[in-house]
């Protein structure tokens, strides 16, 4: 009984993936139209839905790409496309969302733009969970750089209204 069991749930989990599949290949030829065949493939799980509605509201065709990557669990995809696009910015943030501080810090002062982004991030996120810094990097630019979240909300903005121009 339990192998019968066990063989459904794989072969249901297999048909899910291979249909998926089959969406995502179609979906990229097709573009727009892949993220209302992943609504429905995915109606039934309430965080994925939310995920693709957010992903479909996404103006720039680039940083879409880059979601729907992020969606597939291509994080270094992801993060490509949105530095090929020219989206720094959105490459950055992705790395603080994924915790990943160390890219997020080296794409950062690669680019020259929102060092102190990352680390008022990552002091806020130290701060939250009590924790002391630990990374030589980041006490080393945190000693050079002043942390200032109205200057930074202020970059954000401006990032994001050039992201919509683009």
């Amino acid at each position: 009984q339990a192998r019968k069991i066990r063989k459904q749930w794989y072969q249901r989990r297999v048909r899910g993936s291979v249909l998926f599949l089959v969406v995502w290949c179609f979906g990229s030829v097709m573009d727009g139209h892949f993220l209302t065949a992943s609504w429905t493939t995915y109606r039934h799980k309430t965080e994925k839905v939310e995920y693709i509605s957010y992903i479909k509201e996404i103006s720039n065709k680039a940083a879409r790409s880059a979601e729907m990557s992020l969606f597939c669990k291509q994080t270094t995809e992801a993060e490509g496309t949105l530095l090929q696009a020219g989206l720094v910015y959105r490459a950055i943030r992705l790395n603080i969302d994924l915790f990943r501080w160390t890219r997020a810090l080296e794409l950062a002062v690669k680019h020259k733009t929102h060092v102190d982004t990352v680390l008022a991030y990552r002091q806020k996120y130290l701060q939250d969970f009590a924790l002391e810094e630990s990374d030589n990097s980041f006490v080393q630019y945190s000693k050079e750089i002043q942390v200032d979240w109205t200057t930074i909300q202020n970059k954000i903005s401006m990032e994001l209204e050039n992201e919509r121009g683009k």
